[in-house]
């Protein structure tokens, strides 16, 4: 599915209250082992830059981009990291815990739920799909 020759640069946007995590490291490498480009993740390759412009220009550069949700929600950062990806077609996948495994859905539409809540700004609107992972 996340194919070398079409997918070379993936971006992971996911929530600051992830970072560190045990559940941050398990959805970086579920991505990484479906996903056989560069996969930059914020957190552990770019650190903490200020503002959002410069993650923004990272999304712009990349081919694809995964993101996951914290308590259900994104913040505000992370919707307009997957915004701009939707606007450019950059196609965006959710990674998904469905009860003991990771999947991935496919993100369609993202909803602005409190614009004033930084941290829990937008809910994501996606659909299951079905992977076919490559081989090595």
């Amino acid at each position: 599915m996340f194919d070398n020759c079409k997918y070379q640069l993936g971006y992971f946007a996911h929530s600051k209250q992830k970072y560190n995590t045990v559940e941050e490291r398990n959805e970086f490498e579920f991505i990484k082992k479906n996903f056989y480009g560069l996969l930059i993740c914020p957190n552990v390759h770019i650190g903490e830059l200020g503002g959002i412009e410069p993650y923004l220009d990272i999304v712009k550069k990349g081919d694809i981009l995964f993101t996951s949700e914290f308590e259900g929600k994104v913040g505000r950062g992370v919707y307009f990291e997957c915004k701009l990806a939707l606007e450019m077609k950059i196609p965006v996948y959710v990674v998904k815990l469905n009860k003991i495994k990771y999947c991935f859905e496919r993100l369609n539409g993202l909803d602005i739920i409190n614009q004033n809540d930084f941290k829990s700004y937008a809910k994501l609107i996606s659909k299951k799909i079905r992977i076919k992972k490559t081989p090595l």
